[in-house]
Parts: structure tokens; C-alpha cells; sequence
């Protein structure tokens, strides 16, 4: 598979995840990579497509957790993967405090791992040189098109 191709994918399964575990609300999403690793992680940027103001960071990958920031944290992929790996940090420390051993250690090596990326400089220079955009429409959603007409969209993802 190459790269596009699983930017791609990644893409959509990572919006999948974050909308079935309610971490975004919203009806309709805009979705762009902004930066990935050769088909190991990703940072993208998502957005409501109604209401443009809402942004966040999303990040993902093989081997890694997927979670979200809010756009304000950081202003480049680069600085918020440095924000995840040092939030990964601190949930390190409260799953110690909660007697959860195994999931810390997890974490820790997910936070480890992604401060190593975050320091090596060479690959964060290279940005993604064709930035994937989505919108995504979910269900039972309603919206008026151009002429007036409702238009009720199934679930889509589709490229921009």
C-alpha cells in the first residue's frame, strides 16, 4: 500500500474512532493529515464543518494511541505531537497512582516514543507534500442545499 493510500485510511478509521467514542460531537467534520511517518503515525487537524471555529488535533498510528487536543495547544504538527507525548506522560503518573501498572507502562512507551520522533529533526521538515482533505457527513444529519431543498446525507467520507 502506498503512502497516500494508507493516509487515507488511517484517515477515516481514526475519524471513525474518535466520533464512535463521542470524543467529537458535531455533525459534519473537516479532516486534513497535516503530517505522517512512512504508514506509522499520523497528525491530522479536524474541524467542524459548520462552525469552522471548532479545531483540534488528532493523532494516530500503528502501535500508538489515538487521542485529541484543541487546535490552541500548538501551532504545528510538531509541537502537538510534543503536547501528546507530554499528556501520555502525565496519565502515566495517575494510572501509577490508580495501581494500573500494565497500561501505564503502555503509555509510557507510547510517550517515550513519540518525544524520540518529536526530537528528531530531519522528519519534521518534510511535511506532507499532498495534504489529504475530508469532509465527513454522519448520520440522520439534514442539510439545505443550494436551492432550498433538504438533502439528508447516510454516512459518507468523502475527498474534497
Amino acid at each position: 500500500m502506498d503512502l497516500t493510500n494508507w493516509r487515507q485510511k488511517k484517515l477515516t478509521a481514526l475519524m471513525g474512532e474518535v466520533t464512535k467514542s463521542g470524543l467529537v460531537s458535531f455533525a459534519a467534520i473537516e479532516a486534513s493529515v497535516e503530517w505522517s511517518l512512512a504508514g506509522s503515525i499520523l497528525v491530522a487537524q479536524l474541524r467542524n464543518a459548520i462552525n469552522h471555529q471548532e479545531k483540534f488535533w488528532l493523532i494516530g498510528g500503528e502501535n500508538i494511541a489515538t487521542d485529541m487536543a484543541p487546535f490552541n495547544v500548538a501551532g504545528s504538527p510538531r509541537e502537538a505531537a510534543r503536547y501528546f507525548s507530554l499528556r501520555w506522560q502525565i496519565g502515566v503518573d495517575q494510572l501509577m497512582g490508580l495501581d494500573r501498572h500494565f497500561k501505564a507502562g503502555e503509555l509510557r512507551t507510547m510517550a517515550e516514543r513519540l518525544y524520540t520522533l518529536v526530537e528528531t529533526e530531519g522528519i519534521w521538515k518534510a511535511s506532507c507534500s499532498e495534504r489529504l482533505r475530508y469532509i465527513v457527513i454522519f448520520e440522520s444529519f439534514s442539510i439545505t442545499n443550494l436551492f432550498g431543498r433538504v438533502v439528508h446525507l447516510d454516512r459518507v467520507g468523502c475527498p474534497v
